[in-house]
């Protein structure tokens, strides 16, 4: 799932169509077992990076993983 910028910017994100960590939360909250499925988040912005990180580490109950460069993943 994308998430580009912290929720500070909700206008930015909402006018661009993008998420922030709070609306990317309300959006898990529609899945069952979150728990069991892994999440990769992609699409932030540089210069938000450490910011997105850090809010993105508060949703609870959600198996989420933020790719760095480099990482590759099997499918």
């Amino acid at each position: 799932m994308e998430v580009s910028f912290p929720t500070r910017q909700q206008n930015l994100a909402t006018l661009s169509g993008h998420h922030t960590p709070r609306t990317l939360a309300t959006e898990l909250k529609k899945y069952k077992k979150t728990k069991d499925l892994p999440f990769l988040l992609y699409h932030i912005k540089p210069v938000f990076q450490a910011e997105v990180e850090k809010e993105c580490a508060k949703i609870t109950g959600v198996n989420i993983t933020i790719p760095k460069l480099g990482d590759h993943f099997i499918v």
